[in-house]
């Protein structure tokens, strides 16, 4: 019997970056069911970026770069420089809300029209 094969970094970083994605839908879950605690959260930081929430909640910057960006990224379709300035709530309705129950949202000039978007 073998194992099956694990990523750099073996079953710890597996485990590590497992916990960080449930953690992840965790705060995107609550963000968009609890009305109090989204208002909570834009009267303490207005209108959030990507990097602020992260910054904000002390994500781990191996699951950021590693796991996070790249699925973002791709989703968003831009660069992790664009996803820093990328306005929160749109990301995280997107995975809160959207991923498994209403759908994705289509935008049709790109990331330009949603980060000029007011809040």
């Amino acid at each position: 019997m073998t194992l099956p094969h694990l990523p750099a970094g073996g079953l710890w970083k597996s485990l590590r970056m497992s916990y960080h994605w449930v953690r992840f839908y965790y705060w995107c879950h609550r963000f968009v069911t609890d009305a109090a605690y989204r208002t909570k959260r834009r009267k303490a930081y207005g209108r959030e970026t990507f990097r602020q929430f992260l910054d904000n909640l002390r994500f781990d910057q191996e699951f950021v770069l590693d796991v996070l960006y790249p699925v973002v990224a791709a989703i968003c379709t831009c660069a992790y420089p664009e996803l820093d300035a990328y306005p929160a709530d749109v990301i995280i309705e997107f995975f809160g809300l959207g991923l498994f129950f209403e759908g994705g949202s289509v935008v049709t000039k790109g990331v330009r029209e949603v980060r000029a978007e007011p809040p």
